[in-house]
């Protein structure tokens, strides 16, 4: 059982993933992302990783592609799609992603990996042991990066705000158009 659910929750996100990458309208594009960030969440789950599926769908989908939409939203019209002309990128993108897979292929040795042993305790990943890490103040702790980061991600919504905010000629320009009769 827990063999079909990870082909399926695979299949789902590689599909998604392929989706987010085709979609013309930008919009749809970010819903697919989204989509696919919920079944790599759900493939940690499966492997026992709460931690991680946790921080997948708080950081990246609660909070990139939300604000992905939000920009979509703010600043393109409704329906307005991406450019018609992209075999050069598409061709770029093929090429790279040919590069990454030859360079996997030639850095990884094969021969070795069944060999491997990991070592693994039960409470290596646990929420509890994270938590307790992430907050401490000594040497092996990181609350100096987790503090950075709360400052960064605050300048960043900050940042978002200020460039989000219409200037008064454009609120002025929309309430005459609505007093016209004319839809946004």
């Amino acid at each position: 059982m827990r063999d079909i659910l990870f082909y399926l929750l695979a299949f789902s996100a590689l599909a998604s993933a392929l989706l987010a990458v085709s979609l013309k309208e930008v919009l749809h594009a970010a819903l697919a992302l989204m989509a696919s960030l919920f079944a790599s969440a759900g493939i940690f789950l499966l492997l026992h990783a709460e931690l991680l599926a946790l921080a997948h769908v708080l950081v990246y989908i609660g909070g990139v592609v939300v604000f992905i939409v939000y920009v979509i939203l703010l600043t393109k019209p409704e329906g307005e799609t991406r450019k018609k002309n992209w075999q050069l990128q598409y061709g770029l993108a093929g090429l790279t992603v040919l590069g990454f897979l030859l360079l996997l292929f030639f850095s990884v040795p094969w021969k070795n990996l069944s060999n491997q042993k990991f070592n693994v305790n039960d409470e290596s990943g646990s929420l509890t042991e994270a938590g307790l890490r992430l907050l401490t103040t000594s040497d092996s702790g990181f609350i100096l990066a987790f503090e950075l980061m709360s400052v960064l991600l605050l300048m960043a919504l900050i940042g978002a705000a200020s460039i989000a905010k219409k200037s008064d000629s454009d609120l002025d320009s929309v309430q005459s158009d609505l007093s016209k009769g004319k839809s946004l």
